[in-house]
C-alpha cells in the first residue's frame, strides 16, 4: 500500500508540474509575442491589383527577389505572414516595388536588420489590408563625404560596418547602440530615434536624407534633401529624372564619386569627392544635444520619443528611407572609463550635475566652451541595477570579451537563439535566457576585485567614460572632479554636520571610491 500511495504521489506531482509547466509555456509565448499569427490574407478577400502584386514584383526585381507569403518573425516580439517579402538590391528597384504597392493597396513595413524590441518590422494582425514587407538590408554603403567630415549611408548600412569603415580613417559614427552586434541598420535608426546614451554626439538624428512617401492619391513622392554637391534637392515624381536621381546617390554611395553618374543628370560635377551644396544649412547630426542634456531644469533631456524635425526623424515606417548623411566625429586620443561608488543618490545625483555644468575658469584665466569636459557617456546604476546585470549578464559579457561585440560570432548566437525561441518546443520562448541565466553561475565575474569590493558596499554607482580629443579634456575633468567635489562635498557634509571631509581614492584601471567619515 505504500508503494502505491508513493507511486500515486509521484504520478500526481508529475502530472502537476506538467500542467504547471503548460501553463508557463502558453503564458511565455503570450508574453513574448502578444500580436499572434495571421497570414497576409485574414484581414479582407484579396483584391485583383493584390493578387497580381507578387507576380509584379518578381517580374520587376527578379524572382530571388521576392518571396510570396513569407513568415516574418521579430527580434523579440510579434510574428505574422506577409503578402510578400521584398529585397531590392538598389535605390531604384526599392522606388520600384513601393510604388507597386501603393498601386496595389497594400500596407507597407520597412524593414532594416530586423533587430528592433518593438516588433515594429513584422506583420501584425489587424491590419485591414495585406502588408508587404520591403527590407532595404541588402541597399547597403557609405561613402565619405567634406573629407571625412559627414558619411553618406544608404539605407541598409549596419552601424557596425560603418564603424570599421570610419575607424580606419581616425573617426567615429554617430551611434553605438547596445545592439550593435547585430548590425542594425542606419535607417532604422533614423525612423524610430534610437540613441541617446552618447553625451556629445546625441541621438541618430539628421536633417539631411532622400526618402520616399506615399501621397493621399496613392502616388509615390521621391523627396531629396542630401544637400549634396551635384545631387539637386527638391521633390518628384519617380519618372525618367526621379529614378536617375536614384541611381546617382546609389552610385555616390558606393564608389564615393558623383562623376560615376555624370551623365544621368548632364549637370557639372565637383572635382572629386563628395561635398556639401553650397549654401546648405541643414544638420546632420542633434548639434543641440549637449545644451538640452546640460540643462538641468527637471525636464527629460534625451531625446527618447523626440518627434521634432523632419518627418522621417521618428517616422516609425511612415516614409521609407533610402539614404541620409550624417556628421562623423574624432576619435579620442585617449579613453578612461571610471567607476564612482557613492553612499547616497543625493551625491551621485550631485556628481552628475557637477560633470554636466560648465567648466570653471582653468588656469591662466583659460575657460573651456560649455561642454567640453562633458563625458561620452555618464550611467548611473543603483545596487539593485548591479545586481540584476550580474546575474544575467555574465555570460553575456564573457562572450562578448571573447568574440567582440561588432564581428559575426555575436550574431551567430543571436540567431541560434532566436530560431530556438521560434521554434515550436514546449517552453522554446523562454528556453534560452534560462540556459543562459544557470549558464552565469558558471561565467567569471567581470569586475575587478576593488569594483566588486566596491559595489558591495556602496548602493549608488557612476559609470563615467572620460575621453581626451588632444586637448587633455580627461584630465581636466579628473582634476574638476578632484578639486570641486571636495568643496561641494564639504559644505554638504557640513550641513550635515560630518566633521570629516569626503576622501577620493584611486584605484587600479582609473576606478574611484567616493567615501565619507562619520564621526
Amino acid at each position: 500500500m505504500l508503494r502505491r500511495a508513493q507511486l500515486a504521489a509521484v504520478g500526481a506531482s508529475g502530472i502537476g508540474m506538467g500542467w504547471a509547466l503548460a501553463q508557463l509555456d502558453r503564458s511565455s509565448r503570450d508574453a513574448i509575442l502578444p500580436s499572434g499569427s495571421n497570414t497576409c490574407c485574414d484581414a479582407a478577400p484579396l483584391t485583383a491589383e493584390q493578387h497580381e502584386l507578387v507576380p509584379r514584383l518578381q517580374l520587376l526585381l527578379g524572382k530571388d527577389k521576392v518571396s510570396e507569403n513569407a513568415a516574418q518573425r521579430g527580434a523579440r516580439i510579434g510574428h505574422g505572414i506577409a503578402l510578400a517579402l521584398v529585397q531590392p538590391t538598389s535605390l531604384r528597384e526599392a522606388a520600384l516595388a513601393l510604388q507597386e504597392c501603393a498601386l496595389a493597396g497594400v500596407a507597407v513595413v520597412p524593414q532594416g536588420a530586423n533587430t528592433g524590441l518593438t516588433g515594429g518590422s513584422v506583420p501584425h494582425e489587424g491590419c485591414d489590408r495585406p502588408t508587404v514587407v520591403i527590407s532595404l538590408r541588402k541597399v547597403a554603403g557609405s561613402s565619405a563625404v567634406d573629407g571625412g567630415e559627414r558619411v553618406l549611408c544608404l539605407a541598409g548600412t549596419g552601424i557596425a560596418d560603418l564603424g570599421k569603415s570610419l575607424r580606419t580613417v581616425g573617426r567615429e559614427s554617430h551611434s553605438v547602440l547596445g545592439s550593435i552586434f547585430l548590425n542594425p541598420t542606419v535607417a532604422a535608426g533614423i525612423a524610430f530615434g534610437s540613441g541617446g546614451t552618447q553625451l556629445r554626439k546625441g541621438p541618430v538624428y539628421t536633417e539631411r536624407a532622400l526618402y520616399l512617401r506615399v501621397r493621399a492619391d496613392g502616388t509615390v513622392e521621391l523627396v531629396n534633401e542630401l544637400g549634396l554637391s551635384g545631387v539637386p534637392d527638391g521633390s518628384s515624381t519617380l519618372d525618367a529624372k526621379g529614378l536617375r536621381l536614384l541611381e546617382l546617390v546609389d552610385a555616390s554611395a558606393r564608389t564615393g564619386d558623383v562623376r560615376a553618374a555624370d551623365s544621368l543628370l548632364k549637370s557639372q560635377q565637383p572635382e572629386a569627392g563628395l561635398t556639401t551644396a553650397p549654401g546648405c544649412t541643414r544638420r546632420a547630426h542633434a548639434s543641440d544635444y549637449v545644451a538640452r542634456v546640460t540643462t538641468l531644469n527637471g525636464e527629460v533631456a534625451r531625446f527618447n520619443a523626440d518627434t521634432s524635425g523632419p518627418c522621417y526623424v521618428r517616422s516609425e515606417g511612415k516614409v521609407l528611407i533610402l539614404a541620409s548623411v550624417h556628421d562623423t566625429f574624432p576619435a579620442p586620443v585617449r579613453r578612461r572609463i571610471l567607476w564612482v561608488s557613492c553612499d547616497s543618490l543625493e551625491r551621485a545625483s550631485q556628481l552628475k550635475q557637477l560633470l554636466l555644468s560648465a567648466p570653471e575658469p582653468a588656469e591662466g584665466g583659460r575657460r573651456r566652451p560649455r561642454g567640453a569636459l562633458l563625458p561620452a557617456s555618464l550611467e548611473y546604476m543603483d545596487a539593485h541595477t548591479v545586481e540584476v546585470v550580474d546575474r544575467g549578464g555574465r555570460f553575456l559579457i564573457w562572450a562578448i570579451k571573447t568574440l567582440g561585440i561588432d564581428g559575426s560570432g555575436l550574431a551567430s548566437l543571436w540567431t541560434w537563439k532566436s530560431a530556438i525561441e521560434g521554434s515550436p518546443l514546449p517552453m522554446a520562448p523562454i528556453l534560452p535566457d534560462l540556459a543562459l541565466y544557470h549558464l552565469n553561475t558558471l561565467s567569471p565575474d567581470p569586475l575587478p576585485p576593488r569594483v566588486r569590493e566596491l559595489s558591495a558596499q556602496y548602493g549608488h554607482h557612476l559609470l563615467i567614460d572620460l575621453s581626451d580629443w588632444g586637448s587633455k579634456e580627461d584630465t581636466d575633468a579628473v582634476a574638476r572632479i578632484r578639486q570641486s567635489l571636495h568643496f561641494y562635498l564639504l559644505k554638504f557634509l557640513h550641513f550635515l554636520h560630518f566633521a570629516s571631509p569626503p576622501r577620493m581614492q584611486r584605484h587600479e584601471s582609473g576606478l574611484f571610491n567616493w567615501q565619507r567619515n562619520i564621526l
